[in-house]
């Protein structure tokens, strides 16, 4: 599963019933590597990263995500992922 939807993913369950549990994970991982993020606010990072994609007059399409900033960069290595990329999609 592509990082992004691994984050996505982590958003919608802390509206569901594994909220706590995956709250707790993301929680652990930050306070493993001393980050100065919560899980709210590293939550509210990497929401910022949108994919995007066009079709410019019908037959050429390109896609590709936001550039990645060194604060979304800095999470990924706390929480221990990959940074995600346009070439993963």
């Amino acid at each position: 599963m592509h990082e992004l939807h691994v984050i996505n993913n982590l958003w919608i369950y802390l509206s569901n019933s594994g909220a706590l549990v995956l709250y707790r994970v993301l929680r652990m991982r930050l306070s493993a590597r001393d980050s100065k993020y919560s899980p709210e606010r590293a939550l509210e990072i990497a929401r910022r990263i949108q994919f995007h994609q066009i079709t410019l007059h019908r037959r050429q399409s390109a896609s590709g995500l936001s550039a990645m900033t060194p604060e979304q960069k800095e999470l990924f290595a706390a929480i221990s992922l990959p940074t995600p990329s346009a070439n993963a999609l």
